[in-house]
């Protein structure tokens, strides 16, 4: 073991990398991880590691150098996570993730399949995934998220999801009113806060009606972004790339396989 101690120190220097690969890093934090915190953990493992191999030899006890041992093996791995990006609430440490993980785990029977269609930020990852899993046999093929915007506030009013599944129409606002037109196209329409809304999509999903709407975008890569204007609301519909969290994020993956 007395061997191995150089290079458990030396590798520890590299967890940083991991950890990005791992879990979601928003903002501004994967250049500051790239340019500072990875070569400055390499550095400090390096100074480490060849420290402890030549005050190790001069340490007589074994549980002293054991001692010595964990104590550098900690500066690092503590200075690693805790200089790991997290701006706010919604973007969560490494820890956190995994403690919100275990707990959606332990709740896995009362997951629903809504549980699917919730904002999707890091915050409700661990949710999301889950529900994924659970309900996969009966994955929407789209899922567009609604927002309206209060033209006075700026801000979200009402959040929501509409999707698609073998040409059905589904949402999990229970107030939306969903027809299908004779043209091929579906109408939804709710009074929300006194005032009428109302917008249209085909029946296998929202596509530009220059018509109906006063901004389209699209990506081409499973990326939409649609927006309409009424009179105190400013309405979003936004589609992403389904399952996404799972293929970008390696720790998601791992939390996908055992769920």
């Amino acid at each position: 073991m007395e061997k191995h101690k150089f290079w458990i120190i030396l590798i520890s220097g590299l967890l940083t990398p991991l950890l990005v690969y791992l879990f979601p890093v928003d903002g501004g934090g994967a250049s500051i991880i790239f340019t500072i915190s990875i070569p400055f953990f390499i550095f400090i493992s390096i100074l480490f590691a060849f420290l402890y191999n030549r005050i190790s030899k001069k340490i007589e006890l074994k549980w002293r150098r054991n001692l010595f041992f964990s104590f550098l093996l900690f500066i690092i791995l503590g200075l690693t996570f805790y200089s790991f990006p997290c701006f706010d609430r919604n973007n969560l440490c490494p820890c956190e993730v995994v403690y919100n993980s275990v707990k959606t785990l332990k709740n896995y029977d009362k997951i629903k399949f809504d549980d699917i269609l919730i904002e999707k930020k890091q915050s409700n990852y661990p949710l999301i995934v889950v529900a994924q899993k659970k309900y996969k046999k009966t994955f929407p093929n789209k899922i567009y998220y609604i927002n309206y915007q209060g033209k006075e506030t700026f801000t979200s009013e009402k959040f929501y999801a509409i999707y698609f599944r073998n040409g059905n129409v589904f949402s999990n606002n229970k107030n939306l009113k969903i027809i299908f037109l004779k043209d091929d196209n579906v109408q939804f329409s709710e009074i929300y806060n006194n005032e009428k809304i109302e917008f249209k999509s085909t029946k296998s999903g929202f596509v530009n009606m220059p018509n109906e709407y006063i901004n389209y975008y699209n990506n081409g890569y499973e990326y939409i972004n649609i927006e309409k204007e009424f009179k105190n609301f400013n309405l979003n519909i936004r589609k992403e790339p389904e399952k996404n969290i799972t293929t970008e994020y390696g720790f998601y993956k791992i939390l996908y396989w055992i769920s």
